[in-house]
C-alpha cells in the first residue's frame, strides 16, 4: 500500500518512513536507507533518526548510527532506547569510559552493569546490581513497578550471584515454587522445605477465597 501511495506522491513522508522500515525488517538495508533521509527532508522527525540509526546498527555503521542517535535525542531526550542503543555500541566498541559516563548520566544502572562486566570488573558489576535488586525489594504496593518489583529484584539478585537476595524477591511477588526451584538449586533444601510449606498454606488459602 505504501509503494502504491508513493506512485502517485512519491514525497509522501507518512509512507517513505513506514516502507524503509519494512525494508529493514527485510534486510535491505540500502533501499531503507534511501527512503528515510528522504522522509526526514520532508518531516523531520525523531522517530526517523532513531530507525535510521538502528539501520545504520545492523550493518555495524556505529559512527554513522551513533551520529543518528545523537540527533534523535536533539529533538526529543526522551528517547531511551536511543540513548540505550548508543551506550551499547559505545561498550561493543570497547569504549568503555565514554559508555560508563554516558549510561551514569542517564542513571541507567543495569545497562552501566553490564559494562563493567564487559570490561571483567565482575565484583563492580554484582554490586551495581545487588543495589538494583534492593530498590526493587523497596517498593511499596501501589508503586511504580509494584506488580514486578520483586520478580526484577530476583532478576538483578541472580545475575549478581546472589541467591539469597533473589529467594527475597520472589517471595515478595509470593512466587514459591520460583523460590523454592532456586532453593533447591543452591544447595537450600532446608529453607526450601520451609518455602513450600507456606507456599501451600498460600495456595491453598487462595483457592478457598
Amino acid at each position: 500500500i505504501y509503494e502504491e501511495i508513493l506512485s502517485y506522491d512519491p514525497n509522501h513522508a507518512d509512507s517513505l518512513h513506514p516502507l524503509a522500515l519494512i525494508y529493514a525488517e527485510k534486510n535491505e538495508n540500502e533501499k531503507a536507507l534511501e527512503l528515510i533521509p528522504k522522509s526526514i527532508a520532508i518531516k523531520p522527525w525523531h522517530f526517523c533518526y532513531y530507525n535510521m540509526g538502528n539501520v545504520y546498527k545492523s550493518m555495524e555503521r556505529y559512527d554513522d548510527a551513533i551520529e543518528c542517535y545523537d540527533k534523535a535525542v536533539a529533538m526529543d531526550n526522551g528517547l531511551l532506547f536511543a540513548h540505550l542503543n548508543k551506550g551499547n555500541i559505545l561498550k561493543d566498541k570497547g569504549k568503555y569510559e565514554k559508555a560508563i559516563d554516558y549510561l551514569k548520566k542517564l542513571n541507567c544502572d543495569d545497562r552501566l552493569a553490564d559494562v563493567y562486566e564487559k570490561m571483567g570488573e565482575i565484583q563492580k558489576a554484582s554490586e551495581i546490581r545487588k543495589n538494583i535488586a534492593e530498590e526493587f525489594l523497596k517498593v511499596k504496593p501501589g508503586e511504580a513497578w509494584a506488580g514486578l518489583a520483586g520478580e526484577n529484584a530476583a532478576r538483578f539478585a541472580i545475575k549478581a550471584g546472589d541467591s539469597d537476595l533473589a529467594i527475597k524477591g520472589y517471595l515478595k511477588d509470593k512466587k514459591y515454587i520460583e523460590a523454592v526451584k532456586l532453593c533447591i538449586e543452591t544447595g537450600k533444601i532446608a529453607r526450601a522445605r520451609q518455602i513450600y510449606k507456606k507456599g501451600i498454606v498460600y495456595y491453598e488459602e487462595g483457592s478457598v477465597s
